[in-house]
């Protein structure tokens, strides 16, 4: 008969020592042939695949050996190797085999599908449910000690998040420690955001300074793209805005998001936000609370870029006061509007989600910059002049510096490798270009970083008012801007008028509360101040 040894061993398996090493099951089942007179017709090996899983690839060229009428006999040392799925198993035993008159051999569990009796055939029956039962508790225990590292804070995942890296040394696996590669550029992304610059110009300004993306740097290790690597991924807003959106930075550690409903299944469950385990405080921050919280609440990433040269100044700062979703553009049919803003659930859902709360933008904004230049004129204490603000590409710029050092310094220990012949001709001119196009790449970048850059003027002692809005003042001032859904009314002189609530929730603390003007009440509650407004206007259509 032909023979063929199957041997599988995985990881969990590896813990029962010699007896389950791949070298053991060789020498037993080789034995077994021996002294059977079996033709062993080839050998089957499965090193590191889990038994209840049967997607292995030595497992698959012997079933279909065996469907092609190849082998007359499998021989495995126990029915485990074939598997820990009982029901997959069993089903092998007593249909898959015997339909293409394949003889089974377990050496050590004494089963031989030759010569069952009626005992030893009921017996045969519950060996799999016992492997199985073993995986199942091994794959408890795995799973206990995992959440009990993850609740210890410590880091379980296989690749460390962008800007950090494993701590190396004597159990350092589970802990991160930042990568002074890559961690600049972590803390650049979240500075240029907290100024209000989309990811989609984020994503831009990374490519032009030659950063590898997450993917690329896992793969290579390298910070930078060498110039040899222009069609790898680069980096997009979608890829700007999963580090925005990661706890990670603030030094927490969050893990526990999906889960296998049975250590049989292959897919994974997403788990509920409120189950996930949260451990502050696991590794050193990159950035500030503050920081995070300013750029999670208005860091919207667009999907379209700005026309006509029109950008919305109030984009994640203005919201809709009774479902708190972000207001968006729509068109307005005034003639001479900008356009409208409007809840972003309406716009989405339509009414079911929400009411439109349609607000004019030239009125928002003009209502806005005159209550803003009010409160600034009212400051009851001169301040110092402001300082300028954290340059986002500080950082970003001293590890481009660092890496242009690093590529002159090996520039010149090539050359002098080529001239007492350490290296040959072709290696040097494969490799002298490349250093060449990455220093190039890398002025282009500077250049590109420092003309890009606008400069931060202190604003003057006792210059408080702002000729106009820009997102960043807006950012600056302003945590928030409710905006309620408006009503048409009639004005003393009959015509329509629609009044509508806005609340501001500004980003410092007032020294007292003051009346605005007549036809608009304003009030300051505690910090942030909030100031709501019930406005009109006797011209038709101005909110």
């Amino acid at each position: 008969m032909k023979a063929a040894l199957y041997m599988r061993l995985s990881r969990d398996d590896d813990g029962e020592g010699e007896s389950a090493s791949i070298s053991t099951q060789r020498a037993i089942l080789t034995a077994f042939a021996e002294k059977n007179g079996l033709a062993v017709a080839g050998e089957y090996v499965d090193d590191g695949f889990t038994g209840t899983n049967f997607d292995r690839p030595a497992w698959k060229r012997l079933k279909a050996a065996v469907e092609r009428g190849d082998i007359d006999c499998v021989l495995v040392k126990d029915l485990s190797r074939l598997g820990r799925n009982s029901a997959r198993v069993n089903d092998l035993l007593d249909e898959f085999f015997p339909a293409h008159r394949v003889r089974c051999v377990s050496v050590v569990d004494g089963y031989d599908s030759a010569n069952l009796s009626g005992g030893g055939a009921m017996v045969a029956s519950f060996l799999p449910v016992v492997h199985e039962l073993y995986a199942r508790d091994i794959s408890a225990k795995i799973r206990s000690a995992l959440r009990a590292k993850m609740e210890a804070g410590r880091f379980i995942g296989s690749f460390a998040p962008y800007g950090y890296k494993k701590e190396a040394g004597r159990g350092g696996g589970n802990r991160l420690v930042p990568d002074e590669r890559t961690a600049p550029f972590v803390r650049a992304i979240f500075r240029m955001a907290e100024k209000g610059e989309p990811p989609r110009e984020i994503a831009r300004k990374l490519n032009a300074w030659n950063v590898s993306p997450p993917a690329v740097c896992r793969r290579t290790g390298q910070a930078y793209l060498l110039p040899e690597d222009a069609e790898s991924p680069r980096w997009t807003s979608s890829s700007v805005c999963r580090i925005l959106g990661s706890e990670t930075y603030l030094g927490r550690l969050t893990q526990g998001r999906t889960q296998k409903p049975s250590f049989k299944a292959k897919s994974a469950r997403i788990v509920p936000r409120e189950e996930w385990v949260r451990v502050d405080g696991a590794h050193e921050p990159l950035i500030s609370e503050e920081t995070f919280r300013i750029v999670r609440g208005r860091c919207v990433a667009r999907r379209c870029p700005p026309t006509r040269g029109f950008r919305n100044v109030f984009a994640g700062v203005a919201v809709c006061a009774d479902c708190g979703r972000a207001m968006t553009t729509a068109p307005s049919r005034k003639k001479g509007a900008v356009c409208n803003l409007c809840c972003g659930a309406y716009k989405a859902r339509g009414a079911t989600a929400c009411s439109n709360h349609f607000i004019d933008y030239g009125a928002l904004y003009d209502a806005v910059l005159a209550d803003l230049n009010e409160r600034l004129a009212r400051a009851r204490v001169c301040p110092e002049p402001c300082a300028p603000l954290p340059d986002a590409e500080t950082e970003a710029s001293a590890a481009l510096r660092r890496r242009r050092e690093e590529l002159c310094l090996l520039q010149r220990r090539l050359y002098e490798d080529r001239a007492f012949g350490r290296v040959s001709e072709e290696t040097y001119a494969r490799l002298a270009p490349a250093y060449e196009r990455e220093l190039a790449a890398l002025a282009a970048a500077e250049a590109d970083m420092t003309r890009e850059a606008v400069p931060q003027t202190p604003l003057p002692r006792g210059s408080f008012c702002l000729p106009e809005l820009s997102p960043l003042a807006v950012r600056t001032f302003i945590d928030r801007i409710e905006v309620g859904q408006g009503a048409y009314v009639r004005g003393a002189d009959g015509r329509r008028v629609k009044r509508q609530t806005v609340r501001l929730f500004y980003r410092f603390r007032e020294a007292k509360t003051a009346q605005l003007s007549s036809s608009c009440a304003w009030g300051s509650d505690a910090t942030p101040s909030a100031s709501p407004a019930a406005g009109s206007s006797a011209r038709k259509g101005k909110s």
